[in-house]
């Protein structure tokens, strides 16, 4: 009798020690005391809630750094979260995103992202297209080109990405040529075959295009500083045209955020009728051009 009690004893404490077994697979506390992993938030809901947080940069070009707030708003319609930062300086929001400090960037247009992944062998790729500010040539002395005097100096960014553009409007307007063939991007003063009225080019920074214009005849502006100026696109000389290649902003990213669903809520927020009526206000109704 005394050794089936003893049986008895034996099974009950094999049972308690089974259920404390259990109980701490299933998140009590372990034997050490350290935290199980009841109510703790899996892998796949962390990257999950991950996906949700967009990091854009952008420069303050095209008014940009103002849109942040309102690009924010759309953002969270679509149960995204934007975390967006405005800086000066476009290599340094570049190479932000290549170091996967951000993941989309707002500050070039198609012929600059090219040419700075082939100068820096990198590989940022449009994830859409935005909208186009045409540049014009504005002046503070002349009201049309055919008032520019013969041998009137034209001040230009001193950059090859946009430098050719403001000598392509003169060309489009019939008062330059360039050899045949030859590409905006990289076009140069010293490219210029045909100048019947003996224009001078005065290259300068593009920061200081707008400084420089009190200085010469006439000399291109972009958007922003046109309307620094107190211009509007009515008031220039000639415009650029929507249907010149290559010039339209892009948001870039890495290759593997291409097409993903925090690309697609970019886009979606961007392309609004919010967004648009920003721009409008901006730039004016006719001075830009949108891809939706």
């Amino acid at each position: 009798m005394r050794g089936f009690y003893v049986i008895i004893i034996s099974l009950f404490i094999l049972v308690l020690a089974a259920c404390g077994t259990a109980s701490q697979g299933q998140g009590g506390a372990s034997a050490n005391g350290s935290a199980t992993n009841q109510g703790a938030p899996t892998a796949k809901s962390t990257a999950s809630k991950e996906d949700k947080n967009i990091k854009l940069i952008v420069t303050s070009s095209n008014f940009h750094d103002e849109l942040l707030p309102v690009l924010k708003a759309e953002v969270e319609k679509s149960g995204f979260q934007l975390e967006a930062k405005a800086i000066e300086d476009g290599i340094i929001a570049n190479k932000e995103v290549l170091e996967k400090n951000y993941d989309f960037v707002i500050n070039m247009h198609e012929i600059a992202l090219k040419e700075y992944n082939k100068e820096n062998k990198t590989d940022l790729r449009e994830a859409f297209t935005t909208i186009f500010a045409p540049i014009g040539v504005y002046s503070h002395k002349y009201k049309s080109l055919a008032d520019l005097p013969n041998g009137a100096t034209i001040s230009i960014p001193d950059d090859d990405r946009n430098g050719g553009r403001a000598l392509f409007i003169l060309q489009d307007a019939g008062l330059l040529k360039f050899k045949e063939g030859l590409s905006v991007n990289g076009a140069k003063p010293k490219d210029i075959i045909e100048n019947p009225k003996n224009f001078k080019f005065k290259e300068v920074n593009y920061k200081l295009l707008l400084r420089a214009l009190d200085d010469v005849d006439a000399g291109l502006l972009y958007s922003s500083q046109r309307d620094a100026a107190k211009f509007t696109l009515k008031d220039a000389l000639a415009v650029e045209s929507p249907k010149t290649k290559g010039f339209w902003i892009v948001a870039a990213a890495r290759p593997e955020l291409l097409n993903t669903s925090k690309a697609e809520a970019l886009k979606k927020a961007y392309y609004s009728q919010t967004v648009k009526d920003f721009f409008i206000k901006k730039f004016g109704k006719d001075d830009v051009s949108f891809a939706w």
